[in-house]
């Protein structure tokens, strides 16, 4: 490391500092601070998420925190995780990571029994869901259309038992086999997208 752009490291967090020390020392950022905490607590009361002071000043440590949305305790009360999920991206209207869509849905009341099985749907959800690199979104944003809804194994074993002679264990196996093999593209797909 270069010693200058240490020296002017150091010398800028002194300054820093010692502005940040004035700051303190007016009353107005006293009345703001506790304000602040105050509003927390409300937040806190309403389950709703907390307001970062930070973000009052525009210092959100370089995050782009301009698509946030606002999630109520009741918005996706008692609904399965993968629901809610689809309703918070809806409602949201860019693509999310998975753990924001995580804390959104908790936050606002949906069922989540497994994080794996959600992450698991999501990429699954190739009709209404696209990963994104690390991120999902909704089909209709990208301009694509949604992927047909696969065939429910039912219908595969029936397709299999009328396409000629075979038992119904065949045509299962058969099924079972081919579903695990797509299983494995997509998760191959998705590991090439992201790499």
């Amino acid at each position: 490391m270069s010693i200058a752009l240490k020296t002017a490291a150091d010398e800028l967090q002194t300054k820093i500092r010692g502005l940040v020390d004035e700051l303190k020392s007016d009353p107005r950022m006293a009345e703001i601070v506790s304000s602040h905490k105050t509003l927390n607590a409300l937040e806190e009361h309403l389950k709703l998420p907390k307001t970062s002071l930070a973000s009052y000043f525009g210092l959100n440590d370089g995050v782009d925190q301009s698509d946030t949305v606002q999630v109520a305790p009741h918005d996706f009360f008692a609904l399965p995780a993968l629901d809610a999920a689809k309703k918070y991206l809806k409602k949201k209207g860019v693509a999310a990571h998975f753990d924001e869509i995580l804390g959104a849905i908790k936050a606002g009341g949906a069922i989540v029994e497994s994080e794996d099985d959600l992450r698991l749907s999501l990429v699954r959800s190739t009709y209404e869901i696209k990963k994104v690199g690390d991120m999902y979104g909704l089909t209709e944003w990208l301009g694509q259309k949604p992927t047909p809804k696969r065939k429910t194994k039912t219908e595969r074993v029936q397709e299999k038992l009328e396409q000629g002679p075979i038992s119904m264990n065949s045509a299962f196996e058969q099924v079972e086999k081919e579903i695990k093999q797509e299983e494995i593209q997509e998760i191959k797909k998705s590991i090439e997208f992201v790499g």
